[in-house]
C-alpha cells in the first residue's frame, strides 16, 4: 500500500519536473541595409535586415538592430532601437534638415560585430533649370515636394531612378519640356531604372510635358493616381507607362519604340481604373495591354505595334473612337474581357479584331479593313455584336473564322429609321405604328415622333455560329385607315439607311396597295401602262361592263375588254356562255378546258372538275366504265350497278366485222363451185367410162 502511495504521487509531479530543451535559435550571419537619396527637410528612411544560417527564427528570440544617423559634420544626429518583425525586417526613420552627405550605420545588439554603413545624400528639392545629375536613386518621402522647372533635364547614372510617396511637380511646356534621361556618355535603352509613383504619393503631382527616355521601366504608378499629360516616351527598353491599382488620366502622350531590336509595351494597366485618351503610341510591341481593368479610352491612335496594337485580359473596357492602323493583329481579347467600341478603326495587317475565352465586344459604327487573314477571330464560347460597322473581308474565306464545333457566336446588325408620311398631303404622320419582324418574329413595335420618324432601330443582318445565317427583316406601318405603299416589304438590312413608308386614303381595289404605288389600281390584272395603251380605263376593273374584268378578256385573246356583248356568247359551243367561263374559271376558247376528252358543261353536270385532267381518267365506282364514259353515258359514277349500255360504235364494229366474215365465206364457196372439185378429190375412171371415152375418141379420129 505504501508503494502505491510513492508511485501515485511520483505521477501526480511528474508533469511539474519536465522542462522543455530550449529552441535552438537560428545564428545570425548578416544585416543588409538600404538607404536612397532623400530630400533635404523631409523624413528619410533606412531598411535593414537580418541574415540567418538557416530561416529566422521567432520575433521574440531576435534581439533589437541599433540605427546610428551621422550628419554631414560626421556628427550622430540619432539613435534609433528597433525590433526586427517576423521578416527580421527593421526601418528606421529620421527628418533631415541639413543637405550633404550623411551615413546611416546598423549593428545587431545580440553580436555587436555584426553590423552594416551605408551613406546616402541629402538633396535639394527644386531642380533646374539646367542638368541635374542623380548619382543615387532617389526618393521623395511622403512629407516632401520635389519641383522640376522647365527645360530641366535630369540624368541618371546607371540603373539609378526616382521614388515618389510624396509630391512631384514636373511641370514642362511645349518648347522646354522637364527630360528625364540617362547620365552615361552612349545611351542606350535601359541604362536607368524608372520613376515610381507610390500610393501613398500625394494626388496632387503634376506630370506635364516631360520626356523620359533611356530607361528599363519608364514611369510606374503603383496604387498611385495622377494625370500623365502631353508627354513623350521613348527608347524605354521594357515599357513606357506601368498602372497597378491606379486611378489616373493619361492624356496626348507620344509613346515610341525609338531605336530598333527593343519590344516595349506602351501603355500596361493592371488592377487599375484609368482613362486613356488622346495618345499617340508607335512602334512598340503591344501598344496597350489591360489586365483586370476598368478603362475608359478615346480617340487614340496605335500604329505599327507588333505583335498586338491592343491586348486585353479579363477586362471592362470602353472605347471611343480609337484608331489602331498597320499593327500586326489589331485587337485581341480573352479571359472574360467585357468590351465596347463606338467609332472604332482597325485597318491592317494580319488579323484584325480577335475575341477569346468567353469574351463580348460590341462595335458601333465602327470599321475594320485591309486585313490579310482574318477580319474577326471567335472562340471559346465568345460572343460579338457588330452594330453599323464596314468591313473589307467578312464575307470572302476566312473573314469570319469560328471553329466549327464552337459555340461563338457573331451578329451583325445595322441602324434602320422608318419615316412615315402622307402621299396625299405631303406631311410626315405622327403616332404611326411600326413593326419590325426578325425572322418572323417581332422585335420590334414602335411610334413614329412628331417628325414622323422612329428612333434608330438595331436590326439583325446576318449571323455567324459559326457557319452563316441571313437574317429576314419584314417592315409593317399602320396609321388610322390609310394604306401603305409596299407594306410588309422585306428589308435589307447589309447597311443601315432611312425606309419611307408613304401612305394614302385612296385604294380603288382595297388590296393595301394605296392607288399611287398600285401598278394595277383597278386590280383587273392589267398594268395601268398597259391599260392606256389598249384604251381600257385603269380605274374600272370592267371597262365594257359586261361582268368580265378587263384583264381576263385581254389575256383569254378571244374576248374583247371593249366589248360588252361577247360576254353572252359562247364560242367555243360547249354549252357555257363567255360570262359562265368566266365565272367557272374556265377558257371560252376550248370546249374542253382541261383536255380529258370531256367537255366543261359536261364535267359540271356530272360533278367533275373541267380544270382537273386526270379526274375524267379514273373510275370512282370501280364498275369497269371511267368517269368520264360515265359522264357521257349519264349514269351515277358513284354507283357500279349504274353502268353506260354497249356504245353504238362498238356494236356497229361487230357488225361490220360480221359482215366481212360472211361475204368472205360466200366468196370462197363462189370460187369453189367455178373450180369444181379439185384433183385431188376425183374419182378413179371406171372401165366403162374409159371405153366410153375410147370410143369418143375413135369417132373423132374418123
Amino acid at each position: 500500500m505504501r508503494k502505491f502511495r510513492i508511485l501515485l504521487a511520483l505521477l501526480l509531479i511528474l508533469p511539474f519536473l519536465y522542462v522543455a530543451p530550449p529552441v535552438e535559435a537560428q545564428e545570425v550571419i548578416g544585416v543588409n541595409l538600404i538607404v536612397n537619396n532623400f530630400l533635404n527637410n523631409s523624413t528619410a528612411k533606412a531598411l535593414s535586415w537580418l541574415v540567418f544560417d538557416g530561416n529566422p527564427p521567432p520575433p521574440s528570440q531576435v534581439d533589437d538592430v541599433i540605427f546610428n544617423w551621422t550628419d554631414p559634420q560626421g556628427v550622430l544626429a540619432h539613435t534609433d532601437w528597433v525590433a526586427p518583425d517576423a521578416k527580421a525586417v527593421a526601418w528606421s526613420y529620421y527628418q533631415v534638415d541639413q543637405l550633404g552627405e550623411w551615413t546611416v550605420n546598423v549593428s545587431y545588439v545580440g553580436n555587436t560585430s555584426i553590423w552594416n554603413n551605408k551613406s546616402f545624400e541629402i538633396v535639394v528639392d527644386h531642380w533646374g533649370p539646367g542638368t541635374y545629375i542623380v548619382s543615387r536613386t532617389t526618393l521623395v518621402s511622403v512629407d516632401a515636394t520635389l519641383t522640376i522647372e522647365p527645360g530641366t533635364i535630369v540624368a541618371f547614372d546607371q540603373d539609378k531612378g526616382l521614388g515618389i510617396e510624396g509630391k512631384l511637380v514636373a511641370q514642362g511646356n511645349d518648347t522646354d519640356p522637364v527630360v528625364f534621361t540617362s547620365n552615361l556618355t552612349t545611351k542606350s535603352p535601359g541604362d536607368w531604372s524608372s520613376i515610381t509613383f507610390y500610393n501613398s504619393s500625394d494626388n496632387q503631382s503634376v506630370f506635364d510635358y516631360v520626356r523620359i527616355e533611356y530607361s528599363r521601366k519608364g514611369l510606374n504608378l503603383k496604387g498611385a493616381s495622377l494625370p500623365i499629360t502631353n508627354s513623350t516616351f521613348i527608347n524605354n527598353l521594357e515599357r513606357a507607362i506601368y498602372n497597378e491599382f491606379s486611378f489616373s488620366l493619361i492624356m496626348g502622350n507620344n509613346i515610341n519604340r525609338g531605336e530598333p531590336g527593343i519590344s516595349p509595351v506602351g501603355i500596361y494597366s493592371g488592377v487599375s481604373n484609368v482613362t486613356i485618351e488622346a495618345n499617340l503610341i508607335q512602334n512598340m510591341s503591344t501598344g496597350l495591354y489591360f489586365s483586370y481593368s476598368n478603362l475608359t479610352m478615346r480617340d487614340n491612335l496605335v500604329v505599327n505595334c507588333d505583335p498586338h496594337g491592343m491586348f486585353v485580359r479579363g477586362t471592362i473596357l470602353n472605347s471611343t473612337n480609337d484608331r489602331f492602323y498597320e499593327n500586326r493583329n489589331g485587337v485581341e481579347m480573352d479571359s472574360g474581357s467585357n468590351t465596347t467600341f463606338e467609332g472604332l478603326i482597325v485597318v491592317g495587317r494580319m488579323d484584325g479584331f480577335s475575341v477569346f475565352e468567353g469574351s463580348r465586344a460590341v462595335l458601333w459604327n465602327s470599321s475594320v479593313e485591309l486585313v490579310q487573314i482574318t477580319t474577326f477571330e471567335l472562340d471559346g464560347g465568345s460572343y460579338v455584336i457588330l452594330v453599323n460597322c464596314s468591313f473589307s473581308r467578312i464575307d470572302t474565306s476566312p473573314g469570319v473564322s469560328i471553329p466549327p464545333d464552337d459555340d461563338s457566336v457573331l451578329m451583325i446588325k445595322n441602324f434602320l429609321t422608318v419615316e412615315v408620311l402622307s402621299y396625299d398631303n405631303g406631311t410626315h404622320l405622327a403616332n404611326a405604328t411600326v413593326e419590325v419582324y426578325d425572322m418572323g418574329n417581332q422585335v420590334f413595335q414602335v411610334e413614329t415622333d412628331a417628325s414622323g420618324f422612329t428612333q434608330p432601330l438595331v436590326v439583325t443582318d446576318r449571323t455567324y455560329m459559326p457557319t452563316l445565317i441571313e437574317n429576314s427583316t419584314i417592315v409593317h406601318v399602320r396609321y388610322a385607315d390609310l394604306s401603305f405603299e409596299n407594306n410588309n416589304r422585306s428589308v435589307d438590312m447589309s447597311s443601315g439607311h432611312i425606309e419611307v413608308f408613304r401612305g394614302s386614303i385612296y385604294d380603288l381595289d382595297g388590296d393595301g396597295e394605296p392607288d399611287f404605288s398600285d401598278g394595277d389600281m383597278d386590280g383587273d390584272d392589267l398594268p395601268n401602262a398597259l391599260e392606256d395603251g389598249i384604251g381600257t380605263n385603269p380605274r374600272n376593273p370592267d371597262t365594257d361592263g359586261d361582268g368580265i374584268p378587263d384583264g381576263y378578256e385581254f389575256h383569254s385573246e378571244i374576248l374583247n375588254p371593249l366589248n360588252g356583248l361577247d360576254a353572252a356568247q359562247d364560242y367555243d359551243q360547249d354549252g357555257l356562255t363567255n360570262l359562265e367561263e368566266y365565272q367557272n374559271g374556265t377558257y371560252p376558247g376550248r370546249a374542253d378546258s382541261d383536255g380529258d376528252g370531256v367537255d366543261d358543261l359536261v364535267e359540271m353536270g356530272c360533278g367533275l372538275n373541267p380544270l382537273n385532267a386526270t379526274d375524267a381518267a379514273g373510275d370512282w365506282d370501280n364498275d369497269g366504265f371511267s368517269n368520264g364514259e360515265e359522264c357521257k353515258a349519264g349514269t351515277d359514277l358513284n354507283n357500279p350497278e349504274d353502268k353506260p349500255p354497249p356504245a353504238l360504235d362498238w356494236l356497229l364494229v361487230t357488225l361490220i366485222v360480221a359482215i366481212v366474215i360472211i361475204l368472205v365465206l360466200i366468196v370462197a364457196l363462189v370460187v369453189r363451185g367455178r373450180r369444181g372439185e379439185s384433183p385431188a378429190e376425183e374419182e378413179e375412171p371406171s372401165e366403162e367410162d374409159e371405153e366410153e371415152i375410147a370410143e369418143e375418141s375413135s369417132e373423132e379420129t374418123d
